[in-house]
């Protein structure tokens, strides 16, 4: 237990103001993919649809920057490159990425897909392994939370 500690300790001193920032805000990202309505996608522009709108003007711009290069990064993504339009292609993935039936490999891959943008977003400040811990480790406890 005192090896873990001291790694959360080194991780947090490492990029705290980074992972107090955007973990928050990359978790509501997430979850405002995962409930994004891809039977009506046109309701109003993508971005502003998953983007809280809360973030400052510099991050929503990271963060439409950098979306597009990490969904498609996911197997699957291939298929949906072929459409006309990048709202089109991204609502495409997002819509195979909510069909994944199985609960475990859901949840693997919402940790992940938040893991790959905080990493994006924080610059690399943390590498991915550190940034995928603090992320399993808040949803665990959200989880733990809820459970009370």
């Amino acid at each position: 237990m005192p090896n873990l500690l001291k790694w959360f300790g080194r991780i947090f001193k490492k990029g705290a103001d980074t992972v107090n920032d955007l973990l928050p805000k990359v978790i509501d990202l997430v979850n405002n993919i995962k409930e994004f309505d891809t039977a009506n996608p046109d309701v109003a522009d993508f971005f502003t649809k998953i983007i809280p709108g809360d973030w400052d003007d510099n991050l929503k711009d990271k963060a439409r920057d950098i979306l597009p290069e990490v969904l498609t990064q996911f197997q699957g993504a291939q298929a949906c490159m072929q459409l006309p339009t990048q709202e089109e292609q991204l609502t495409c993935i997002i819509k195979q990425l909510q069909s994944i039936t199985n609960n475990n490999v859901q949840a693997l891959f919402w940790g992940d897909l938040a893991a790959l943008i905080t990493h994006a977003l924080a610059d690399g400040k943390l590498s991915i392994e550190e940034i995928r811990s603090v992320v399993k480790f808040i949803y665990d406890k959200n989880h733990e939370d809820e459970e009370d």
